[in-house]
């Protein structure tokens, strides 16, 4: 079921229908999850939600804001969805009417889990439900962001062990999924910016300071997100030159082959002309007279050998091979 209470009261699990909840006088938290068109309608009619705003909680492309309606304050903030290291980014929008909290998302976030069977989990007022979400989403980016530590590890042994295409592309991938953290991350610190600026829940003084104390963490995220993103391009570069010095090694081994066929290739090219002999047939006398010598062809074969092996004793001496 889609619509379902989390908390009312102290009673977590006594049964509320969302018609009942905006006149029920305690806290009550009430999450939807994937709702259909009808629960959408619900929401709309019975708390009075304008549906551009529940839309919105479910675009997953949603920018993270806060937008004061006419009897109630919607927070879109954007969330992973676990704390693994593959794991996506999402929306989640909250919507405050005065001590009614309504969480409503595409997907199963598993931050709201945590906050719900949290030992701790007791609510003075609609705002520590706001909190305490935050809180958990920005304990799951920081799991997913340490996680992401061991990857970068990884990719770094790859980047000398293979340093082929299939690396270049687990590098992107990374980069790319830093950035979209990035983009949440700052999004969200615009949210809580808003929040403590404008005072848009009545906060006390010491709620506001955990609400500031959720945007410096946000900060230090962002830094090491930014850290992490300098590493990907370090390596980058590093995977680029690694391919480049790769390319030159084969470059000067074929240039070294080259070289032994080059040489006994010119002496036979040479020879192979086959010029007259003067003697023979009275041609030039500048005409090679290895031609009709006895030993002709092995003094060009030896030829051939003693160049290659002067080649090989220069390309070892300057450590070619």
């Amino acid at each position: 079921m889609p619509i379902k209470n989390l908390h009312i009261d102290k009673h977590k699990h006594k049964r509320l229908e969302i018609h009942n909840v905006k006149s029920h006088p305690g806290i009550v938290w009430t999450d939807v999850n994937n709702p259909s068109q009808s629960d959408i309608d619900k929401l709309n009619k019975h708390l009075g939600i304008e549906l551009s705003d529940l839309e919105d909680a479910l675009d997953p492309n949603e920018v993270p804001r806060v937008k004061t309606g006419e009897n109630y304050i919607g927070v879109i903030i954007k969330t992973p969805l676990s704390r693994d290291e593959h794991t996506d980014v999402t929306t989640l929008g909250i919507f405050i009417l005065g001590n009614k909290v309504i969480t409503v998302h595409k997907q199963l976030i598993s931050a709201i889990n945590e906050v719900h069977n949290a030992t701790d989990s007791h609510f003075r007022h609609a705002a520590d439900i706001l909190y305490k979400l935050i809180d958990r989403i920005n304990s799951n980016y920081l799991a997913t962001i340490s996680n992401l530590d061991k990857k970068i590890e990884e990719m770094e042994e790859l980047v000398f062990e293979d340093p082929g295409h299939t690396t270049s592309k687990f590098i992107f991938k990374l980069k790319k999924r830093l950035v979209f953290f990035e983009q949440s991350l700052l999004g969200n610190r615009e949210v809580i910016s808003s929040i403590k600026k404008n005072n848009i829940l009545t906060l006390t003084k010491r709620d506001l300071q955990r609400f500031i104390d959720l945007s410096d963490d946000i900060n230090q995220m962002v830094s090491m997100v930014n850290s992490h993103k300098e590493m990907l391009t370090g390596a980058l570069e590093l995977h680029s030159a690694t391919i480049s010095n790769q390319l030159n090694r084969v470059m000067k081994r074929m240039t070294v082959i080259g070289s032994f066929v080059l040489i006994p290739t010119m002496i036979a090219s040479i020879y192979g002309m086959n010029f007259g002999q003067p003697i023979a047939t009275g041609a030039s006398p500048f005409n090679m007279p290895e031609l009709s010598w006895y030993l002709g062809y092995p003094f060009a074969l030896t030829l051939m050998v003693v160049s290659i092996i002067a080649l090989w004793i220069y390309f070892k001496k300057n450590k070619w091979l």
